[in-house]
């Protein structure tokens, strides 16, 4: 089964030093990437879109820790 799993700590530091802008950008990718691997998941019993789910997640706390949502 193909899985990914998310190292927290990593992308909590790059989402530091990433810009708003950055931030946003990347939340977009993600759930843009996340819709994408759905129907692929559903077929094999994946979670590729779960992962960048959890992703973007890093990055929405980041903009509300920055009050920039």
């Amino acid at each position: 089964m193909l899985t990914k799993q998310v190292d927290w700590v990593v992308v909590e530091q790059r989402a530091e030093r990433m810009s708003i802008a950055e931030l946003c950008h990347a939340r977009r990718d993600c759930a843009i990437s996340a819709a994408m691997w759905d129907p692929y998941d559903r077929a094999y019993g994946t979670n590729l879109g779960g992962y960048y789910r959890d992703e973007a997640s890093v990055y929405i706390r980041e903009l509300l820790r920055r009050d920039a949502h």
